[in-house]
């Protein structure tokens, strides 16, 4: 049942040139005021308007400022590092899904699923300055800002795209199973995973020779994978199942399954304090687990079908999570 939240992301909006975020067959409208209150007697929330329908989430981690992807207004709202608001929308390609922030050059990648292009955004001035023309679909993308390579996950063309960050150019193309949605890179050793959701595995891949290295079986239906640069592990997002498979990236074994909320997708694993963060899109929930336990030690209620998470910056470890279908970005603070 929960496969067809994945087919409502992604599939149907390639089939019918555009994005439905629905539960239970019928589109969820929330709407939370956007002053702080208490969560559990630790945690605050605050809520800020964005575009339609925002999925992913990326900060740039020296500057603070948040850039999300706006799938049903074709755009990516810039949010302020300090008030956290608006402060821009780019226009980019067609139902814009993942996308990734390159601090050292501050350029932001973005995934477009109907243009089937890459649109790069310059960090200083806000304006697109390139689109590249990528495979079928490309829904989540990665950078590595050590080599300027950015990975994207073409969703309905069974490969990933390799792109040149300096020349904005694709450089190579990998072949990968079909309904490879995301992507992350492990900037320690340089691997790259891909989430694929048809097969059920999480693809290992060789940065530097682009080739597969390991197909690894998780849960059911993985579409969103994160890594901890600083422990080596890989986490992946089982949304038909509400389990995260949690990875060793030294054997490419799976050493802990962890039960979370309904239907998550987005995962991020925050290498400064080892804590994990899932959001669960058909509960409106974000479940925060303790990296060194592997045990869920908190569940966050939010908006309405959360989806993207980042962290917001070097020196805060407060979090973003994007409701899809409720128009919204809350802060997390103190988590």
């Amino acid at each position: 049942m929960l496969s067809s939240v994945v087919r409502d992301l992604v599939s149907s909006c390639l089939r019918r040139g555009r994005l439905a975020l629905v539960a239970g067959g019928v589109a969820v409208a929330l709407t939370i005021p956007a002053t702080a209150f208490a969560v559990d007697g630790q945690n605050s929330i605050s809520t800020f308007p964005v575009g339609t329908v925002p999925l992913g989430v990326a900060v740039n981690s020296i500057t603070g400022i948040t850039y999300v992807a706006d799938a049903g207004g074709d755009a990516v709202s810039v949010l302020s590092g300090q008030t956290h608001r608006v402060i821009a929308t780019v226009p980019v390609g067609s139902t814009p899904h993942g996308v990734a922030s390159d601090w050292v050059t501050d350029t932001i990648f973005v995934g477009n699923v109907l243009s089937n292009t890459v649109s790069v955004i310059n960090g200083r001035t806000n304006q697109v300055k390139a689109t590249i023309p990528v495979g079928a679909g490309p829904s989540g993308v990665a950078v590595n800002w050590a080599s300027d390579t950015v990975y994207v996950a073409n969703f309905a063309g069974d490969a990933l795209s390799v792109i040149n960050g300096h020349t904005d150019k694709v450089t190579a193309t990998i072949p990968v199973g079909a309904g490879v949605g995301w992507v992350a890179v492990d900037m320690e050793t340089g691997t790259v995973y891909a989430a694929d959701e048809a097969a059920n595995t999480v693809l290992a891949i060789n940065g530097r020779t682009n080739k597969v290295t390991a197909d690894i079986p998780v849960g059911s239906e993985p579409f969103v994978v994160a890594v901890n640069d600083e422990t080596d592990t890989v986490y992946a997002a089982n949304h038909a199942d509400n389990t995260i498979s949690v990875i060793d990236g030294r054997t490419n074994q799976v050493k802990a399954t962890i039960p979370v909320g309904a239907g998550p997708f987005g995962v991020m694993a925050d290498p400064v304090s080892g804590t994990v963060y899932v959001a669960n899109f058909a509960d409106n929930t974000v479940s925060v687990i303790d990296g060194r336990t592997n045990q869920v030690k908190a569940t966050i209620p939010v908006g309405a079908g959360p989806f993207g998470l980042a962290v917001s910056g070097v020196l805060t470890r407060n979090v973003y999570v994007s409701n899809a279908n409720a128009n919204t970005v809350q802060l997390i603070r103190g988590v």
